[in-house]
C-alpha cells in the first residue's frame, strides 16, 4: 500500500476546529453539522465520501449520522468498510441513550457492523466487549499511536514550578470520566502542598456539574478548573504536572493516558481502562473504579517523594516508546487490511 493517499472526513465541531493544529501530516475536511450535535446530522458527508472513490472507507465511532453514511457509501460503490467503535460498545457506553441506539441498531448499524471487513478495536478490553455485543465481523487489536515529546520539548514546555506539586486531569468533563469522584477523594486526602487542575472540554455542559461540586466541598482553594488545551497548550499542561489522573468508568484506550505516560508523569487511572500495563510496569496505579480506591490512590501517590514519582513516570514513558510510537501501530494497521483484504498486497 505504499504511496497510498490518506483522506480524513470529520464534522465541523469546536473540539474538531481547535484540534486541527494538531494535524500536521494529514489535514482533515470538516464539514457542517445541522441540528442536534448527539445526531450529527451532516449532509454534505455523503458527497464527500462519494467523492473520495476510496479503495478502503475506516469508519470512527458509532451510533451518529457519519456511520450511516459510510455504510451506505460502502455498500453502494462496494468498497471494503473497517470500523473502529471508538469505546461505542463498552457496557457503560450502551446503558447510555439506549432508545437512539436501538433505532441505529434496528435500521443499519448491526448489519453494518456484521458486513464489516473487520472491526478494529483499540485493547483486548474492547475486542472481548465487541464479541460480547454479538457482532460477527472479524475483529482485530490496534493501539492508538501517538508521537513522544523529546525530553527537550518537555523542558521548554514546562512552567518553572512553584512551591507546590500537581495532578492534572486531563480529558473531556463528562459523566463518565469520573470526575465526582475525583473531587470527593480529592477533598479527603487533602493532600498538602498539592492542586489539582481539571482541564478539557465540557461534554453537554457538565463542567457546571463539577464547578457546582468544587464550591460545594469546598475546594476552590486547590482545584482549578480549565476549558479546553489543544497544542502547545496541551503538552503544557503535560509538562508542568508531577502527577496525572483519569479515573473513568469507561475507556476503550484511554488516549490522555497514553498520552500523559509519553510525557513521563505516573499515571492514576481504573481497571475500566485497559491499561494493565501501568500496573506491571510499576508506573503508576491500575485501580477499583470509585472514590474509596481512588482515595487510597491520591493518598499514596503524593505521600511519594518527588524522586520516586519521577521514576514511575519515566518507566510509563519507556512503555510508551516500545509498544505506541507510530511506526508500530501503523505497521499493526496495514497488517489488518492486508489480512482483510489479501489483493491490496
Amino acid at each position: 500500500m505504499s504511496g497510498s493517499k490518506v483522506e480524513v472526513i470529520a464534522r465541523r465541531t469546536r473540539g474538531a476546529e481547535a484540534a486541527l493544529a494538531d494535524w500536521q501530516v494529514c489535514r482533515p475536511v470538516l464539514v457542517p453539522t445541522v441540528g442536534p450535535e448527539r445526531i450529527g446530522y451532516a449532509p454534505q458527508m455523503l458527497r464527500r465520501l462519494r467523492e473520495t472513490r476510496a479503495g478502503i472507507i475506516h469508519l470512527h465511532g458509532l451510533w451518529q449520522f457519519q456511520a450511516w453514511a459510510a455504510y451506505r457509501v460502502a455498500r453502494a460503490t462496494r468498497t471494503p468498510l473497517f470500523v473502529s467503535p471508538r469505546g461505542a460498545l463498552e457496557p457503560w457506553a450502551l446503558q447510555q441513550g439506549r432508545v437512539q441506539k436501538a433505532v441505529a441498531n434496528l435500521f443499519f448499524q448491526r448489519a453494518m457492523l456484521n458486513r464489516a471487513a473487520c472491526v478494529v478495536t483499540t485493547s483486548d478490553q474492547e475486542a472481548e466487549n465487541v464479541r460480547s455485543a454479538g457482532v460477527r465481523a472479524p475483529v482485530a487489536v490496534v493501539p492508538n499511536g501517538l508521537d513522544v515529546p523529546s525530553l527537550a520539548a518537555l523542558k521548554e514546555a514546562r512552567v518553572q514550578p512553584g512551591k507546590g506539586r500537581t495532578a492534572l486531569f486531563l480529558s473531556r468533563i463528562a459523566p463518565k470520566k469520573g470526575l465526582l469522584e475525583l473531587l470527593r477523594a480529592w477533598r479527603e486526602v487533602s493532600p498538602k502542598g498539592w492542586t489539582l487542575r481539571i482541564v478539557g472540554p465540557s461534554d453537554r455542559g457538565y463542567a457546571e456539574v463539577v464547578e457546582r461540586a468544587i464550591r460545594e466541598l469546598g475546594l476552590k482553594g486547590n482545584v482549578v478548573l480549565l476549558g479546553p488545551a489543544w497544542g502547545r497548550e496541551k503538552l503544557r499542561e503535560f509538562a508542568s504536572a508531577d502527577l496525572f489522573v483519569l479515573p473513568s468508568f469507561s475507556e476503550n484506550f484511554g488516549m490522555a493516558i497514553a498520552e500523559a505516560l509519553a510525557c513521563g508523569l505516573p499515571v492514576i487511572t481504573t481497571r475500566a481502562t485497559p491499561w494493565a500495563d501501568i500496573e506491571r510496569e510499576n508506573a503508576g496505579w491500575w485501580i477499583e473504579t470509585g472514590a474509596e480506591p481512588l482515595r487510597w490512590a491520591l493518598a499514596e501517590a503524593t505521600l511519594l517523594p518527588p524522586p520516586e514519582l519521577a521514576l514511575r513516570g519515566r518507566r510509563g514513558r519507556a512503555l510508551v516508546e516500545r509498544r505506541y510510537g507510530w511506526p508500530q501501530v501503523a505497521a499493526a494497521m496495514l497488517d489488518v487490511y492486508r489480512k482483510a483484504l489479501p489483493s491490496l498486497g
